[in-house]
């Protein structure tokens, strides 16, 4: 669950030295406390939301090529790019795939979730052997960061909502805007829009 370099939004607010100094020293919770407390009212309603819901998950900085930062929702660590310009846009980024992977792990019947898991029972025949299909972590995984699986996922019709066909990755869109619309206390959404909820989010704050 990656953020390539390039993705990253230059202009977004770089954060400050204190947010730096407390991930080297671990304290994911502290680091969205921080960002809460910037003048940006989107900016900090976000990071409070997040630092609400974080839970366990680590965070530190690292390196893998290529990526500003990445998400492991095996041993629930968020990971930054020590050499890259750390802003907003990272942290919020890899915090929303930290929360949504943890409430699709715990919460198995939460709406959004029951629709990922018949979006993926319905996609797992049409896929082959593509990597996504051994199991709902794996699908989903993929269907955060694989642009080839998206578009695998975009022409597959799932099925038809007030006279328009519906794309299984439509419908996988859609469950993850409303997980992460919980979070931050907005409305859930009846049709996924073009970019996800977070960059919406981020969109905002620049």
């Amino acid at each position: 669950l990656a953020l390539p370099k390039n993705a990253v939004i230059a202009s977004t607010l770089e954060v400050t030295g204190p947010v730096k100094d407390t991930i080297r020293k671990g304290d994911t919770k502290k680091v969205y406390e921080l960002l809460s407390e910037s003048n940006n009212p989107l900016l900090a309603r976000t990071a409070k939301a997040i630092a609400e819901n974080i839970g366990t998950t680590k965070i530190r900085f690292g390196k893998r090529q290529g990526l500003a930062g990445y998400f492991n929702p095996k041993d629930n660590t968020i990971t930054i790019d020590p050499d890259e310009d750390v802003n907003a846009h990272v942290l919020l980024h890899e915090a929303g795939h930290a929360i949504t992977s943890h409430v699709i792990a715990t919460e198995p019947l939460n709406p959004n979730v029951r629709q990922l898991q018949k979006a993926y029972e319905y996609a797992k025949p049409l896929l082959g052997k593509a990597y996504g299909t051994k199991n709902l972590d794996e699908f989903v995984a993929e269907a955060y960061g694989n642009e080839s699986f998206m578009s695998e996922l975009n022409r597959i019709p799932y099925k038809s909502t007030k006279g328009r066909m519906v794309t299984a990755w439509e419908a996988v869109k859609r469950a993850f805007q409303n997980i992460w619309n919980r979070i931050v206390s907005q409305p859930s959404v009846e049709k996924p829009t073009n970019v996800s909820n977070i960059h919406q989010l981020i969109e905002g704050i620049i």
